[in-house]
Protein backbone atom coordinates (compact mmCIF):
# COMPACT_ATOMS: atom_id res chain seq x y z
CA UNK A 1 0.00 0.00 0.00
CA UNK A 2 1.53 3.38 -1.12
CA UNK A 3 1.81 6.08 1.07
CA UNK A 4 -1.00 8.27 -0.25
CA UNK A 5 -3.61 5.43 0.07
CA UNK A 6 -2.23 5.02 3.42
CA UNK A 7 -2.91 8.55 4.49
CA UNK A 8 -6.66 8.35 3.10
CA UNK A 9 -7.27 5.26 4.89
CA UNK A 10 -5.86 7.16 7.95
CA UNK A 11 -8.35 9.79 7.31
CA UNK A 12 -11.19 7.95 6.43
CA UNK A 13 -10.21 5.99 10.21
CA UNK A 14 -10.11 9.36 12.23
CA UNK A 15 -13.02 11.04 10.28
CA UNK A 16 -15.38 7.66 11.10
CA UNK A 17 -14.09 7.81 14.64
CA UNK A 18 -14.84 11.51 15.02
CA UNK A 19 -18.69 11.07 13.93
CA UNK A 20 -18.80 7.96 16.22
CA UNK A 21 -17.88 10.31 19.31
CA UNK A 22 -20.14 13.49 17.65
CA UNK A 23 -23.36 11.32 17.28
CA UNK A 24 -22.91 9.02 20.30
CA UNK A 25 -22.76 12.43 22.23
CA UNK A 26 -25.77 14.16 20.36
CA UNK A 27 -27.70 11.51 20.60
CA UNK A 28 -27.09 11.09 24.48
CA UNK A 29 -27.71 14.99 24.94
CA UNK A 30 -31.68 14.40 23.03
CA UNK A 31 -32.45 11.46 25.39
CA UNK A 32 -34.92 13.07 28.00
CA UNK A 33 -32.74 12.49 31.28
CA UNK A 34 -35.72 14.85 32.84
CA UNK A 35 -37.96 11.27 32.70
CA UNK A 36 -35.03 9.27 34.51
CA UNK A 37 -34.92 12.10 37.86
CA UNK A 38 -35.27 10.15 41.02
CA UNK A 39 -35.04 6.88 39.31
CA UNK A 40 -33.57 4.06 41.04
CA UNK A 41 -31.06 1.43 39.37
CA UNK A 42 -30.40 -1.77 40.54
CA UNK A 43 -26.52 -2.16 40.03
CA UNK A 44 -26.77 -5.95 39.84
CA UNK A 45 -29.89 -6.16 37.63
CA UNK A 46 -27.89 -3.60 35.26
CA UNK A 47 -24.50 -5.74 35.09
CA UNK A 48 -26.29 -8.84 34.25
CA UNK A 49 -27.79 -6.79 31.32
CA UNK A 50 -24.81 -5.11 30.41
CA UNK A 51 -22.95 -8.55 30.17
CA UNK A 52 -25.19 -10.03 28.01
CA UNK A 53 -25.30 -7.56 26.02
CA UNK A 54 -22.08 -7.89 25.38
CA UNK A 55 -21.78 -11.72 24.96
CA UNK A 56 -24.57 -10.82 22.55
CA UNK A 57 -22.30 -8.76 20.35
CA UNK A 58 -19.33 -11.44 20.52
CA UNK A 59 -21.15 -13.60 19.29
CA UNK A 60 -22.56 -11.76 16.65
CA UNK A 61 -19.13 -11.21 15.61
CA UNK A 62 -18.49 -14.99 15.72
CA UNK A 63 -21.07 -15.47 13.59
CA UNK A 64 -19.55 -12.80 10.90
CA UNK A 65 -16.46 -14.10 11.08
CA UNK A 66 -17.51 -17.72 10.61
CA UNK A 67 -19.37 -16.88 7.67
CA UNK A 68 -16.17 -15.03 6.00
CA UNK A 69 -14.75 -18.42 6.92
CA UNK A 70 -17.23 -20.43 4.25
CA UNK A 71 -16.40 -18.29 1.49
CA UNK A 72 -13.04 -17.88 2.13
CA UNK A 73 -11.24 -20.87 4.28
CA UNK A 74 -7.58 -18.30 5.03
CA UNK A 75 -9.83 -16.27 7.58
CA UNK A 76 -9.28 -16.77 10.95
CA UNK A 77 -10.69 -15.32 13.79
CA UNK A 78 -8.72 -12.69 15.74
CA UNK A 79 -8.90 -9.34 17.51
CA UNK A 80 -8.13 -7.25 14.60
CA UNK A 81 -11.61 -8.95 13.24
CA UNK A 82 -13.19 -8.33 16.54
CA UNK A 83 -12.28 -4.79 16.91
CA UNK A 84 -13.60 -4.13 12.85
CA UNK A 85 -16.39 -5.37 13.74
CA UNK A 86 -16.62 -3.15 17.09
CA UNK A 87 -15.36 -0.15 15.30
CA UNK A 88 -18.15 -0.58 12.19
CA UNK A 89 -20.89 -1.38 15.00
CA UNK A 90 -20.75 1.89 16.65
CA UNK A 91 -21.21 2.99 13.05
CA UNK A 92 -25.05 2.55 13.84
CA UNK A 93 -24.95 5.86 15.14
CA UNK A 94 -24.12 7.48 12.32
CA UNK A 95 -27.72 8.40 10.24
CA UNK A 96 -27.66 5.77 7.56
CA UNK A 97 -27.28 2.22 8.13
CA UNK A 98 -24.84 1.55 5.04
CA UNK A 99 -22.06 3.31 7.65
CA UNK A 100 -22.50 0.33 9.40
CA UNK A 101 -22.14 -2.26 6.88
CA UNK A 102 -19.52 0.05 4.47
CA UNK A 103 -17.66 0.19 8.29
CA UNK A 104 -16.82 -3.21 8.02
CA UNK A 105 -16.27 -3.44 4.52
CA UNK A 106 -13.47 -0.63 4.57
CA UNK A 107 -11.66 -1.62 7.94
CA UNK A 108 -11.70 -5.17 7.08
CA UNK A 109 -10.67 -4.95 3.64
CA UNK A 110 -6.79 -3.46 5.00
CA UNK A 111 -6.06 -7.41 6.22
CA UNK A 112 -6.23 -8.77 2.81
CA UNK A 113 -10.14 -9.96 2.57
CA UNK A 114 -11.71 -9.45 -0.59
CA UNK A 115 -14.11 -6.68 -0.84
CA UNK A 116 -16.63 -8.80 -2.61
CA UNK A 117 -16.53 -11.24 -0.10
CA UNK A 118 -16.88 -8.53 3.34
CA UNK A 119 -20.20 -7.03 1.08
CA UNK A 120 -22.12 -10.11 1.15
CA UNK A 121 -21.10 -11.36 4.59
CA UNK A 122 -22.07 -7.93 6.12
CA UNK A 123 -25.59 -7.56 3.92
CA UNK A 124 -26.17 -11.57 5.18
CA UNK A 125 -25.14 -11.16 8.61
CA UNK A 126 -27.18 -8.14 9.13
CA UNK A 127 -30.40 -9.79 7.33
CA UNK A 128 -30.47 -13.07 9.42
CA UNK A 129 -29.70 -11.23 12.23
CA UNK A 130 -33.41 -8.83 11.70
CA UNK A 131 -34.93 -12.48 9.86
CA UNK A 132 -34.16 -14.68 13.10
CA UNK A 133 -35.58 -12.31 15.91
CA UNK A 134 -38.70 -11.10 13.47
CA UNK A 135 -39.40 -14.88 13.21
CA UNK A 136 -39.07 -15.69 16.68
CA UNK A 137 -40.71 -12.47 18.06
CA UNK A 138 -43.73 -12.99 16.34
CA UNK A 139 -44.08 -16.38 17.02
CA UNK A 140 -43.99 -15.09 20.80
CA UNK A 141 -46.44 -12.47 20.28
CA UNK A 142 -48.83 -14.45 18.63
CA UNK A 143 -48.54 -17.74 21.32
CA UNK A 144 -49.20 -14.93 24.12
CA UNK A 145 -51.91 -13.10 22.32
CA UNK A 146 -50.12 -9.97 21.93
CA UNK A 147 -50.14 -10.01 17.97
CA UNK A 148 -54.06 -9.48 17.66
CA UNK A 149 -54.45 -6.11 19.98
CA UNK A 150 -51.55 -4.55 17.69
CA UNK A 151 -52.69 -1.74 15.34
CA UNK A 152 -53.46 -3.36 12.16
CA UNK A 153 -50.98 -1.43 10.14
CA UNK A 154 -48.07 -2.71 12.48
CA UNK A 155 -48.80 -6.11 12.07
CA UNK A 156 -49.02 -5.87 8.35
CA UNK A 157 -45.82 -3.59 8.44
CA UNK A 158 -44.35 -6.98 10.66
CA UNK A 159 -45.43 -9.28 7.79
CA UNK A 160 -44.54 -7.74 5.32
CA UNK A 161 -40.37 -7.28 6.73
CA UNK A 162 -40.76 -10.61 7.51
CA UNK A 163 -41.50 -12.29 4.39
CA UNK A 164 -39.30 -9.45 2.77
CA UNK A 165 -36.14 -10.90 4.76
CA UNK A 166 -36.72 -14.64 4.27
CA UNK A 167 -37.52 -14.70 0.80
CA UNK A 168 -34.19 -12.10 -0.30
CA UNK A 169 -32.20 -14.62 2.13
CA UNK A 170 -32.88 -17.71 0.82
CA UNK A 171 -30.10 -18.87 -1.13
CA UNK A 172 -31.71 -18.90 -4.28
CA UNK A 173 -32.59 -15.30 -4.10
CA UNK A 174 -29.78 -13.93 -2.59
CA UNK A 175 -26.85 -15.77 -5.03
CA UNK A 176 -29.10 -14.24 -7.66
CA UNK A 177 -29.33 -10.81 -6.20
CA UNK A 178 -25.54 -10.71 -5.36
CA UNK A 179 -24.96 -12.02 -8.71
CA UNK A 180 -27.29 -9.05 -10.57
CA UNK A 181 -25.75 -6.05 -8.56
CA UNK A 182 -21.90 -7.16 -9.54
CA UNK A 183 -23.10 -7.35 -13.56
CA UNK A 184 -24.63 -4.10 -12.70
CA UNK A 185 -21.52 -2.59 -11.04
CA UNK A 186 -20.08 -3.96 -13.81
CA UNK A 187 -16.97 -6.08 -11.70
CA UNK A 188 -15.87 -9.28 -12.10
CA UNK A 189 -16.10 -11.38 -9.42
CA UNK A 190 -13.39 -13.64 -8.88
CA UNK A 191 -13.90 -15.01 -5.43
CA UNK A 192 -16.67 -17.21 -4.01
CA UNK A 193 -19.72 -15.37 -3.35
CA UNK A 194 -22.37 -18.49 -2.94
CA UNK A 195 -24.24 -18.32 0.22
CA UNK A 196 -25.65 -22.24 1.16
CA UNK A 197 -28.53 -23.52 2.92
CA UNK A 198 -26.07 -25.25 5.41
CA UNK A 199 -24.82 -21.51 5.82
CA UNK A 200 -27.86 -20.11 6.74
CA UNK A 201 -28.99 -22.25 8.66
CA UNK A 202 -25.96 -22.12 10.91
CA UNK A 203 -26.36 -18.38 11.48
CA UNK A 204 -30.12 -18.85 12.21
CA UNK A 205 -29.01 -21.54 14.64
CA UNK A 206 -26.53 -19.11 16.30
CA UNK A 207 -28.65 -15.94 16.37
CA UNK A 208 -30.99 -18.21 17.92
CA UNK A 209 -29.06 -18.93 20.52
CA UNK A 210 -28.07 -15.12 20.54
CA UNK A 211 -32.03 -13.94 21.11
CA UNK A 212 -31.87 -15.83 24.90
CA UNK A 213 -28.82 -13.37 25.58
CA UNK A 214 -30.80 -10.28 23.98
CA UNK A 215 -33.83 -11.37 26.11
CA UNK A 216 -31.58 -11.22 29.38
CA UNK A 217 -30.28 -8.24 28.37
CA UNK A 218 -33.54 -6.38 27.96
CA UNK A 219 -35.02 -8.24 31.19
CA UNK A 220 -32.97 -6.99 33.58
CA UNK A 221 -32.41 -3.99 32.30
CA UNK A 222 -35.89 -3.09 32.97
CA UNK A 223 -35.89 -5.43 36.30
CA UNK A 224 -32.96 -2.91 37.15
CA UNK A 225 -35.54 0.01 38.06
CA UNK A 226 -38.83 -2.36 37.75
CA UNK A 227 -38.20 -4.82 40.70
CA UNK A 228 -41.32 -6.52 40.71
CA UNK A 229 -41.40 -7.13 36.97
CA UNK A 230 -42.73 -10.22 36.70
CA UNK A 231 -40.45 -13.27 35.22
CA UNK A 232 -43.41 -13.93 33.26
CA UNK A 233 -42.72 -11.09 30.80
CA UNK A 234 -39.56 -12.01 29.77
CA UNK A 235 -40.58 -13.95 26.62
CA UNK A 236 -42.76 -10.59 25.35
CA UNK A 237 -40.52 -8.10 26.54
CA UNK A 238 -38.00 -9.66 24.61
CA UNK A 239 -40.10 -9.92 21.52
CA UNK A 240 -40.99 -6.62 21.74
CA UNK A 241 -38.39 -4.84 22.27
CA UNK A 242 -36.16 -7.05 19.44
CA UNK A 243 -38.80 -6.33 16.73
CA UNK A 244 -38.45 -2.12 18.01
CA UNK A 245 -34.38 -2.69 17.11
CA UNK A 246 -35.37 -4.47 13.61
CA UNK A 247 -37.98 -1.67 13.09
CA UNK A 248 -35.25 0.66 14.06
CA UNK A 249 -32.64 -1.08 11.72
CA UNK A 250 -35.23 -0.81 9.13
CA UNK A 251 -35.26 3.17 9.46
CA UNK A 252 -32.74 3.59 7.26
CA UNK A 253 -32.33 7.81 8.08
CA UNK A 254 -32.18 7.86 11.57
CA UNK A 255 -28.99 6.76 14.07
CA UNK A 256 -29.68 3.35 15.54
CA UNK A 257 -33.40 3.83 15.07
CA UNK A 258 -33.78 6.86 16.85
CA UNK A 259 -37.11 7.83 17.59
CA UNK A 260 -38.98 4.46 15.61
CA UNK A 261 -36.79 2.23 18.30
CA UNK A 262 -38.42 4.04 21.13
CA UNK A 263 -41.71 3.94 19.48
CA UNK A 264 -42.55 0.96 19.00
CA UNK A 265 -40.98 0.09 22.82
CA UNK A 266 -43.25 2.19 24.42
CA UNK A 267 -46.13 0.50 21.61
CA UNK A 268 -45.29 -3.25 22.97
CA UNK A 269 -44.37 -2.90 26.54
CA UNK A 270 -47.66 -0.67 27.72
CA UNK A 271 -49.28 -3.76 26.23
CA UNK A 272 -47.46 -5.11 30.35
CA UNK A 273 -46.85 -2.53 32.27
CA UNK A 274 -47.85 1.04 33.09
CA UNK A 275 -47.16 3.42 30.39
CA UNK A 276 -45.50 5.63 31.96
CA UNK A 277 -42.77 2.60 32.84
CA UNK A 278 -42.86 2.09 29.09
CA UNK A 279 -41.78 5.59 28.25
CA UNK A 280 -39.25 5.42 31.03
CA UNK A 281 -38.06 1.92 29.79
CA UNK A 282 -37.80 3.11 26.16
CA UNK A 283 -35.00 5.91 27.36
CA UNK A 284 -33.06 3.39 29.91
CA UNK A 285 -32.60 0.74 27.68
CA UNK A 286 -31.42 3.13 25.01
CA UNK A 287 -28.56 4.07 27.67
CA UNK A 288 -27.87 0.36 28.36
CA UNK A 289 -27.51 -0.24 24.43
CA UNK A 290 -24.93 2.37 24.31
CA UNK A 291 -23.28 1.35 27.37
CA UNK A 292 -23.15 -2.00 25.99
CA UNK A 293 -21.79 -1.09 22.21
CA UNK A 294 -18.96 1.50 23.84
CA UNK A 295 -17.72 -1.69 26.54
CA UNK A 296 -18.15 -3.86 23.52
CA UNK A 297 -15.40 -1.57 21.35
CA UNK A 298 -13.93 -0.95 24.16
CA UNK A 299 -13.08 -4.94 24.83
CA UNK A 300 -12.35 -5.47 21.29
CA UNK A 301 -9.65 -2.71 20.63
CA UNK A 302 -7.83 -3.07 24.27
CA UNK A 303 -7.85 -7.37 23.54
CA UNK A 304 -6.14 -6.44 20.15
CA UNK A 305 -3.51 -3.76 21.88
CA UNK A 306 -3.05 -6.23 24.66
CA UNK A 307 -2.73 -9.76 22.40
CA UNK A 308 -1.41 -8.16 19.11
CA UNK A 309 0.32 -4.92 20.43
CA UNK A 310 -0.05 -1.90 18.73
CA UNK A 311 0.62 -2.87 15.07
CA UNK A 312 -1.70 -0.74 12.83
CA UNK A 313 -4.44 0.87 13.80
CA UNK A 314 -8.46 -0.68 12.12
Amino acid sequence: MNRKSTAVRMLINLAFTVAVVAFCAAYASRLDWAKLAGLKINPLYMSISLAAGVCYLFLSAHIWIRMLFRLNPSVRASWNLLAVYAKSWMGRYIPGKVVWIAGKIHFASSYGIPVSQLGVTSFLEAGVQMATQLIISLAIVLVDGHFSVLPGSIRILILVAIVGLVVALTPPVFNLLTTLFFRLARRKVEHNLRVTWRAIGEMTGLYSLGYVLLGVTYFFSLKSFIPDLSSSLFAFTTAGISIAGTMGILALFAPSGLGVREGFIVLFLSLAIPVEHAVVSAIVLRITALLMDVAFWGLCVGGRKLFLGRGRAV
